[in-house]
């Protein structure tokens, strides 16, 4: 027979049904803190067409613990197991969670390993990605957790999930893999999502600045937390003071128990000097008491700027290998708006701008006498002035130095031996920009990257062209391995070059690929999704053709290339 529970608190009328179990055991949840109830069940059975349901057990009585909220998912003297991971790549890591009650969320916190440097700006966000708060995080130790507080509690609504995260310019990030495969994790009203509960936990993205994190790995656990609580003290509607003068803005604010908070300014058409052109939290909104509001204030229309910058000085070119040349100069001045940046040309045909004082010209032809220019821009609306081409200065590339591989033998990767003893392909897309004859294949051995390796080139599609066993290998560094016999490539065809490594621990640098590929001479490894994903891996037993990708990684395998 099947048993069914009912259970019953107290403050619900007439017994409502809190939900039926087929053991003796359940669990009520979203109950109110330091509250009692009385709790009874009731069995049914499996007649048909209706079950018969007993009569409601002896009531038992429970009052619920005080809450202890103000609350947060790990406490100071959690350690996360890789304090600081080998990624030196500007990177947004986040959480995923949720509340059992309304309440707020008051801040930001992280755990920060030595190598986590730079500033760091904690965000708060919808499931779908709205911005609800940012703050820079402050006064923070060397290591250990950091907590940055929001300019107002931001209103948290309950069951419903939001996004906890912050930016490391450096990198060098907390994480724990695979943390969130098992189970979330519960801390008074507080939830962290148990991994495909809601898509995967915890989240990240890699950019140069604070962005929402949609993609995860592995369940992996980057350590970042909120502080929730229940009662942030009274609310007040904020008044809407866009397009009010200043001074008005700040009186009305602090009349109605608030404070001001940041003061920037900057130039508009669209709003008057000195008055508001927007604020934050927006007018309507509810916070506690005491909250500030940042305004923008407008300083007026930008002033009118017809002379472009001074034309760029000191211009010199640095031949790197046979298809790239680097370009560094003086930086132009602009006494109205401002330089906006310069545009590069060569042979006067435009290249590419910067904003830097510095640019790589690539995919250049080996030995060839090149010229190279370039102009300034400044900041006038609505159209920039550029600045007349500076004196041209001449570089001629090396010729080609094929044979050549992506990589030389002192490159040494940033994770030399993955902590991953999985059985694994790993791969990098190429092509050549002429016609040759692929000889071998190449990858760099940690120490952990045990056992026989096998290295493979297929086409782009997955059938195999060519096989061999690595022999007399060494304990690390790069190791080669020759076909038995050249394997024809035709030019700017897509090929993979791959091996196996039986016992994982392979080398890793994570992101790479995501910056921009790799040319040497003839040679190109392709960016991350020139043409689909790069680099790639997969997970057998035996050597496979590699499919899948994470994050532009490079596993650090090579070819030798000849015309």
């Amino acid at each position: 027979w099947r048993v069914g529970w009912m259970v019953v608190p107290e403050s619900y009328v007439d017994g409502i049904d809190r939900g039926i179990t087929t053991t003796t055991s359940f669990s009520v949840t979203s109950l109110v803190a330091s509250t009692s109830y009385s709790f009874t069940v009731a069995a049914f059975d499996n007649a048909l067409p209706t079950a018969n349901i007993s009569a409601e057990s002896g009531a038992v009585l429970a009052t619920t613990d005080a809450d202890g909220c103000p609350c947060s998912a790990w406490d100071a003297s959690t350690v996360p197991s890789i304090p600081s991971a080998a990624d030196s790549n500007a990177v947004e890591l986040g959480v995923k969670f949720r509340a059992s009650s309304d309440g707020f969320i008051t801040g930001v916190r992280f755990y920060k390993g030595t190598n986590n440097t730079g500033e760091h700006v904690g965000s708060l966000w919808t499931a779908d990605g709205t911005l609800l708060a940012s703050v820079v995080f402050t006064s923070e130790t060397a290591s250990g957790w950091q907590q940055a507080d929001f300019s107002a509690p931001v209103a948290v609504t309950a069951d419903t999930v939001y996004v906890a995260s912050y930016h490391a310019p450096n990198g060098g990030y907390a994480v724990d893999p695979a943390y969130f495969a098992l189970g979330g994790v519960t801390a008074g009203q507080l939830y962290m999502l148990q991994d495909g509960e809601n898509g995967g936990n915890g989240v990240y993205n890699y950019s140069a600045t604070s962005s929402f994190p949609t993609n995860s790995y592995n369940a992996s656990n980057y350590f970042v937390d909120v502080v929730f609580t229940n009662d942030a003290g009274p609310l007040v509607t904020v008044p809407d003071v866009v397009d009010t003068n200043q001074t008005a803005a700040e009186s009305t604010l602090t009349t109605n128990g608030l404070a001001v908070g940041d003061v920037e300014r900057t130039h508009s058409t669209a709003v008057l000097l000195d008055n508001v052109i927007s604020q934050n939290p927006e007018g309507g909104s509810q916070v506690p008491a005491g909250s500030t509001v940042d305004l923008l204030i407008s300083d007026g229309p930008p002033p009118a700027d017809g002379t472009p910058p001074s034309v760029p000085t000191g211009l010199a070119a640095t031949v790197n290998g046979s298809y790239q040349v680097n370009l560094d100069w003086d930086a132009s001045t602009d006494a109205e708006s401002g330089v906006g940046g310069y545009r590069v040309y060569v042979d006067g045909v435009d290249r590419g701008i910067t904003t830097t004082t510095s640019f790589s010209v690539t995919s250049l032809e080996a030995n060839t006498s090149y010229s190279f220019t370039v102009a300034a821009f400044d900041n006038a609306l609505p159209s920039a002035n550029i600045s007349a081409q500076s004196e041209a200065v001449l570089a001629t590339t090396d010729a080609d130095g094929c044979p050549c591989t992506a990589w030389e033998d002192s490159t040494v990767p940033g994770i030399t031996s993955a902590a991953d003893s999985g059985s694994v392909e790993l791969g990098v897309k190429f092509r050549a920009s002429s016609d040759g004859v692929i000889t071998g294949i190449r990858f760099y051995k940690g120490v952990d990257n045990t056992g026989e390796h096998v290295g493979n080139l297929w086409t782009a599609d997955g059938t195999l062209l060519a096989t061999a066993v690595f022999t007399s290998e060494t304990e690390t560094g790069w190791q080669q391995v020759d076909f038995s016999a050249p394997v024809p490539v035709t030019a700017d065809t897509v090929y993979v070059a791959s091996y196996h490594a039986p016992n994982g621990g392979y080398a890793v640098d994570i992101g790479y690929f995501t910056g921009g590929g790799v040319t040497a001479g003839q040679l190109y490894l392709l960016q991350d999704g020139e043409d689909g994903g790069n680099g790639l891996y997969n997970y057998g037993s035996t050597s496979s053709f590699p499919t899948n990708t994470y994050n532009g990684s490079n596993y650090y395998v090579d070819v030798v290339f000849s015309n």
